[in-house]
């Protein structure tokens, strides 16, 4: 049996470190799906592990006034509009962005890993490339003077 449910979102586009909460009304079998169907929406940062900040299930009629709702939702029709003007409309709606402990963590590895990665990749390649140095001196002697070195 499908349900009616408001899923609060964090979405983007709004500046560095900032997010806009956006209710979709979706139609689900459950909570779940109902957060899963919403992730995938656009303008969602679907990325982040706190995207869906809750998931309340509602009534038919709630549902319809909900989807009307969202149709007229400035944040829709931000790109119609001057981007100045965007920015004072949604000011009031916009909230900071809440650290990841452990996003921030695995995002600091990965870029050591990145690094080294990179620098094992340089050294192979300056490797190689001294190698082939070396071939094509070699080859260039033996032809022309002769001598296998």
């Amino acid at each position: 049996m499908q349900k009616y449910f408001i899923v609060k979102t964090k979405c983007g586009h709004v500046g560095k470190n900032m997010y806009v909460p956006v209710e979709f009304a979706i139609y689900a079998k459950n909570g779940k799906e109902a957060a899963f169907i919403a992730r995938q929406k656009p303008g969602v940062k679907r990325n982040h592990p706190d995207a869906i900040l809750s998931v309340e299930e509602i009534s038919r009629e709630e549902y319809c006034k909900s989807r009307q709702l969202f149709i007229n939702d400035l944040y829709w029709r931000k790109g119609a509009m001057n981007v100045k003007d965007n920015q004072a409309l949604l000011l009031s709606r916009l909230e900071p962005e809440t650290p990841h402990h452990h996003t921030v963590h695995k995002l600091a590895v990965s870029q050591q890993k990145i690094e080294k990665n990179n620098k094992i990749a340089t050294r192979k390649f300056r490797y190689r490339k001294a190698c082939q140095y070396e071939r094509f001196l070699r080859n260039d002697i033996a032809l022309e003077y002769g001598i296998l070195v």
